[in-house]
C-alpha cells in the first residue's frame, strides 16, 4: 500500500500548505476534512512562510545587474582599446598606458572578472583620466570617457542594490531554516486530520480524496514492480524470457520424431497382430 511522503524541500512545503488551504475553502464547511483549529494554525503558517518564501524566490531570481556588469566591462576595455591603439599610432605618449596601470609598451589588459576588479578599477578609470586631461593630454573618443562614466554608474548603482536585496535574502534564508519543522509538524497535523476524515472510505478513495488536500503519496519498488506486471500472473514479460539455443531445439525435436515413430509401429504391430488371430480363427 502506497504510503504517506512529507514535503523534503520549501517549495514542497509551500505546495503542500497551498493545496490545502486551497481544498478546504472550496468545500462548504460542513464537508471539510479540516477542524477549525488545525485550518487556523494551517493559515497562520501558510501566510508567515509564503511572505519568506516569495520574497527569497524573487531574490534568488533577481540577476538585473548582470547584464549592466557585462556592459560596464565593455565599454572600459573598448575604451583601453581605443587608448593603446592610439599609442600604437603615435596618437597618443607612450608614457599614456601608465595612467591606467598598464606597463608601457604592453598591450595586456586588466583583469576585470570579478564585481571587485571592476569596480576599483571602474574608480580609479575616471580619476586617473581626469588626472591625464589636466597635464595636456588629449580626450579619447569611440568611446568618450563620458559614455564609459553612465554605463559604470548603472552597473554601480544596480550592484549597491543587488548587496542590499543578497543581505535581505541571507536574512530571510535564516528565518525560513528557523520554520521549517513547525512548518512540517503543521502539515503532518492537517495530513492526519484529513486521512482521520476519510478513514471510513476504501484505500484507494481515501487516497484520492486526502490528495485534493495535497497529501502525497508513494509507492515502494516492490509495490510499482507488481502494479506493472502482467495480467498473466506473472513476473515477466514473454518478451523477456530468453529463447532457447539452437542445439536444445533440434534435441527437443528429435525426442518428438523419435516418439512419435515408436507410436506409430506400436500401431502397426496391433494392426498385424489382429489379422494373426483372425486367420487363427
Amino acid at each position: 500500500m502506497p504510503s504517506r511522503k512529507l514535503p523534503q524541500t520549501d517549495r514542497m512545503r509551500y505546495e503542500a500548505m497551498k493545496n490545502a488551504l486551497k481544498a478546504s475553502d472550496n468545500v462548504p464547511v460542513e464537508d471539510c476534512a479540516l477542524s477549525r483549529a488545525i485550518y487556523d494554525e494551517l493559515k497562520g503558517m501558510f501566510s508567515r512562510f509564503e511572505q519568506i518564501f516569495l520574497s527569497m524566490e524573487k531574490l534568488k531570481n533577481n540577476k538585473e545587474y548582470l547584464p549592466l556588469q557585462e556592459k560596464a566591462r565593455l565599454y572600459i576595455t573598448h575604451y583601453l582599446q581605443v587608448m593603446l591603439m592610439a599609442v600604437e599610432r603615435g596618437e597618443l605618449p607612450e608614457n599614456t598606458p601608465e595612467y591606467y596601470g598598464i606597463k608601457s609598451g604592453s598591450y595586456r589588459l586588466p583583469k576585470l572578472q570579478s564585481d571587485k576588479q571592476l569596480i576599483e578599477f571602474g574608480n580609479a578609470l575616471f580619476e586617473n583620466d581626469a588626472k591625464r586631461i589636466s597635464e595636456g593630454g588629449k580626450y579619447i573618443t569611440n568611446p568618450g570617457i563620458a559614455v564609459v562614466k553612465v554605463w559604470f554608474e548603472k552597473y554601480l548603482n544596480a550592484w549597491e542594490n543587488h548587496q542590499v536585496q543578497l543581505k535581505k535574502y541571507k536574512n530571510n534564508k535564516v528565518f525560513l531554516e528557523q520554520m521549517r519543522s513547525d512548518a512540517d509538524a503543521c502539515i503532518k497535523s492537517v495530513w492526519d486530520e484529513v486521512e482521520n476524515a476519510y478513514d471510513h472510505l476504501r484505500p484507494a478513495l481515501k487516497r484520492k480524496a486526502a490528495a485534493k488536500y495535497g497529501v502525497v503519496y508513494v509507492e515502494s519498488s516492490r509495490e510499482k514492480a507488481m502494479r506493472s506486471a502482467p495480467a498473466t500472473g506473472s513476473l515477466f514479460n514473454k518478451d523477456d524470457i530468453p529463447e532457447e539455443e539452437p542445439e536444445i531445439r533440434s534435441m527437443q525435436n528429435n525426442r518428438s520424431a523419435r516418439k512419435i515413430q515408436r507410436k506409430s509401429c506400436n500401431a502397426e504391430n496391433q494392426v498385424s497382430l489382429s489379422f494373426v488371430m483372425e486367420e487363427r480363427n
